[in-house]
């Protein structure tokens, strides 16, 4: 998916498609319709691409460009329902 600077704490759903393979027959099923939406996780941080850069002057200082390359990271689902778990159990005693 598409990422850009200010996205970070966005969630990610999928959506399952009209089209689909049935687990169970394994024939495809198109154009019938599944209310299935998945959490997927919430978007963290995103990779940059470093580039160096040149401007000369007497001293030929080096400059030093991060590039967006519009890939997330995402803190999973079940990575998510772990540190809530983890923190329900650090307050347990004080409520």
């Amino acid at each position: 998916m598409a990422c850009f600077p200010g996205s970070s704490g966005s969630p990610l759903f999928y959506i399952e498609p009209k089209s689909y393979i049935y687990a169970e027959d394994n024939k495809l099923k198109i154009g019938e319709k599944r209310e299935k939406i998945f959490f997927m996780g919430i978007l963290y941080s995103g990779p940059t691409l470093k580039k160096d850069g040149q401007i000369v002057f007497e001293n030929t200082p080096k400059v030093q460009v991060d590039l967006m390359i519009n890939l997330g990271n995402v803190i999973g689902s079940s990575t998510m329902l772990d540190i809530e778990n983890s923190f329900l159990d650090m307050i347990k005693d004080k409520i």
